[in-house]
């Protein structure tokens, strides 16, 4: 069976709209939560932080939720860059990346 996960669900106007229409499977970035914090700007489509609904809300508000790290943006997308294994390593770090309890940080879980 194949399964479509609706992209953008931590902007608020997509997610309200999927819960309307009674989508269960969201697909979300965690790349605006954290990339300030490594001095990278955020996507022209979210620079408020007030449209973007936390992480932990979105995985609580849909049936199968994906969380998207951000990491293929980083190296091949729009912020591509050169990306050493300290920063990716950084990184994974924000997202979470406590072996043990991966995403703990930004109220999701894996």
């Amino acid at each position: 069976m194949l399964k479509v996960h609706f992209a953008g669900a931590e902007q608020f106007t997509y997610a309200q709209i999927y819960r309307e229409a009674g989508v269960r499977y969201a697909l979300f970035t965690v790349f605006n939560f954290i990339c300030a914090d490594f001095g990278i700007k955020g996507t022209p489509q979210q620079p408020r932080v007030d449209h973007i609904f936390p992480p932990g809300f979105v995985e609580s508000s849909f049936r199968r939720p994906i969380m998207d790290s951000g990491l293929f943006t980083l190296m091949f997308g729009a912020h591509a860059g050169k990306r050493d294994r300290r920063f990716i390593g950084a990184w994974f770090e924000r997202l979470g990346g406590d072996r043990a309890a991966p995403g703990a940080r930004l109220g999701v879980s894996v």
